[in-house]
């Protein structure tokens, strides 16, 4: 299956992420994140990032955190990561 939705992605040319609306995670060292099809920032503080996706929350929680990026669906977060976890199933929306 995921052989066909990439060549899909390839004929129609969009990102893998895109055509089947899954989300990225690149953790850089300990020091960013970078998400990728987020679908709503939840919480923003210095020690922790709350972010819904699909039909579920990520949470970045660090020290120093903040928001060196953000366009429609990405977002780069820079400062000490301690620890990047998904939340609860279902997870209520503001």
């Amino acid at each position: 299956m995921e052989n066909y939705i990439q060549e899909l992605s390839k004929i129609c040319k969009l990102s893998f992420d895109e055509v089947t609306k899954n989300f990225k995670i690149i953790q850089l060292g300990s020091y960013g994140v970078y998400v990728c099809n987020y679908l709503k920032l939840l919480d923003y503080s210095s020690e922790k990032i709350v972010l819904k996706i699909k039909h579920n929350i990520l949470e970045i929680v660090g020290e120093d955190l903040l928001i060196a990026q953000i366009n429609k669906g990405e977002i780069v977060i820079r400062g000490k990561i301690f620890s990047t976890g998904l939340g609860l199933k279902n997870a209520k929306t503001r």
